[in-house]
């Protein structure tokens, strides 16, 4: 019988508690690994250890702070500094003063588990290549080691959250057949090809090949400075729990195909898969 990714993915989420790659979550540490491998990543102004400890001096005017260890843009905050010394997030549409700010970091802190590990961080705010103006598009390439197959795009820059999806090559993807969603939580939108597409998959691919693992997805902005990595995320919810969109069972087998054969490529090149 064929394992689909559902299944593959299940047992990694079982597994994980032993064996997972809980680094990759942690965005300050996923950041070393970037530098490390010269992958390119937005840039780290300044971390603290608690909220309590935020400190814009020397900061420039536009940033973005986030939490190392949340998911679903859970706690980002995209910060313009106003005259009066407040801040307007972008994400809440909202104006902020520097308590305000650590109270909502603070309130956050208390859902974080591994309270040791937690950072926060002041990072680079990505200028999108085509929409300067507004919050950039985020890809996310699902990879299967060397072979990258789909790609969701997410337009936040409008109300339920925009997506489409294209196929392992920025060919819009046909729907029918493989994505299944309500529409509740996401609203469908036009696709737009980041303009440094090759460039996204191939960086795709030198992570999981890094890694050695047969599955990643990677979270990338087509950027004025060229594609970044935003996240690399192991066990991706959305599809997983079904509730953004899910998978038809024709596909989800299809995608659980593309896992053994990654498999098998990294075992090929005398590797050991990991995770």
């Amino acid at each position: 019988m064929n394992k689909s990714w559902t299944q593959f993915l299940s047992e990694r989420i079982e597994d994980e508690a032993k064996n997972g790659p809980w680094w990759i979550n942690d965005k300050a540490l996923l950041n070393q690994f970037c530098l490390a491998n010269n992958i390119p990543a937005p840039i780290i102004f300044k971390q603290w250890t608690v909220p309590e400890d935020f400190d814009p001096i020397g900061l420039p005017e536009r940033f973005v702070l986030k939490p190392n260890m949340m998911s679903s843009s859970a706690g980002v905050m995209v910060l313009e500094r106003l005259d009066d010394g407040t801040y307007f997030d972008v994400m809440a549409d909202s104006r902020l003063s520097v308590q305000e700010i650590i109270d909502k970091q603070a309130a956050l802190l208390v859902r974080v588990k591994d309270k040791e590990s937690y950072r926060l961080l002041a990072e680079e705010l990505i200028t999108d290549a085509r929409l300067s103006h507004k919050i950039p598009l985020d890809y996310k390439v699902y990879c299967f080691y060397d072979k990258p197959v789909l790609v969701q795009q997410i337009d936040r820059n409008v109300a339920p959250t925009g997506t489409t999806f294209f196929d392992g090559q920025f060919n819009p993807l046909e729907l029918a057949g493989r994505i299944e969603s309500t529409w509740k939580y996401y609203q469908p939108v036009d696709p737009v090809a980041p303009s440094n597409a090759d460039e996204m998959l191939a960086i795709s691919v030198a992570i999981t090949k890094a890694i050695e693992t047969p599955f990643m997805r990677v979270d990338l902005y087509d950027s004025t400075r060229g594609s970044l990595v935003g996240e690399v995320t192991h066990a991706p919810g959305g599809p997983y729990y079904g509730v953004l969109y899910s998978f038809t069972d024709a596909y989800n087998i299809e995608l659980g195909r593309e896992w053994v054969d990654a498999l098998g490529r990294i075992r090929a090149d005398g590797k050991t898969p990991k995770f």
